[in-house]
């Protein structure tokens, strides 16, 4: 079981503690996870009342900032007796950087307009103008870029990091599940080489033991977010950074304001 399998099960549980009180509304479950860790949850206990995702957050508090929501059944997005629960889908594909999707960019993008009512933000692969150019006509309202602006002037992380951005290409990304858990891309440096991506002997115990794997996917994936943090703002032997396959067009350190007028110049050409 992965993690994000493990903490969609919790939202199951949680959505089964109002069975038989939610009608016409289905039974849904909420958690807000940060560096592995449920730092929120909540479901939905009763028709007219807050839905499931508002009371996880709202168990967060200020822990929910810059965390993952987990909730079993796709936010809705009308006025009713409630208020919205999302106003937007961040559809993560499997050009992304960091903790990748399963699915091509047009794949998913394409799914989420067709079966969402709710705009769909695709995120992952875009290095170019035309890139983003696809994304939107396929059906996207927008799109999350993060890989080419990590080497920007602007951006607070070390001088070494900046310069694997511009020395690594797309060949050197691999997925690890060493640092938390679930599928993680990094740039392959020579310490990750040596560390490989693959759980050891020890965690595929402990993951697969029913009573242990809660307590070792939290420890996992504690332990090598902070790593992957620690990382961004000085380096050692041991540093692993993380980037998308849009690194191959990452050459050299730019201003973000020349970055952004550079996009926006290739997608008004294509």
């Amino acid at each position: 079981m992965s993690q994000d399998e493990y903490f969609m099960s919790m939202c199951l549980d949680l959505a089964q503690k109002a069975a038989g009180q939610t009608a016409p509304n289905p039974l849904v479950g909420s958690v807000v996870v940060a560096d592995g860790q449920v730092v929120g949850s909540g479901h939905h206990e009763r028709a007219g009342q807050p839905h499931a995702e508002p009371n996880a957050l709202a168990a967060a508090g200020d822990r929910a900032k810059g965390a993952t929501l987990y909730v079993n059944l796709e936010p809705c997005s009308h006025y009713g007796r409630t208020p919205p629960c999302a106003d937007a889908v961040i559809a993560v594909n499997n050009r992304a950087g960091g903790h990748a999707g399963k699915i091509s960019p047009r794949e998913l993008v394409t799914l989420l307009t067709k079966n969402c009512s709710i705009p769909v933000i695709s995120a992952g692969g875009i290095a170019h103008g035309k890139d983003l150019k696809e994304v939107m006509d396929w059906g996207a309202a927008g799109a999350s870029i993060g890989t080419i602006f990590i080497a920007c002037e602007e951006a607070d992380i070390s001088p070494e990091y900046k310069q694997a951005m511009i020395d690594y290409g797309e060949k050197d990304i691999v997925l690890s599940t060493k640092l938390s858990g679930s599928a993680l891309t990094v740039i392959n440096t020579p310490y990750v080489q040596q560390m490989g991506t693959k759980a050891n002997w020890l965690e595929r115990i402990l993951n697969n033991n029913k009573t242990l794997k809660k307590y070792a996917k939290m420890i996992i994936a504690y332990r090598g977010m902070k790593k992957v943090e620690h990382a961004a703002f000085g380096a050692t032997y041991k540093t692993v950074w993380c980037a998308g396959p849009a690194i191959e067009h990452v050459h050299s350190i730019r201003p973000m304001g020349e970055i952004v007028k550079t996009l926006t110049r290739e997608y008004e050409m294509v």
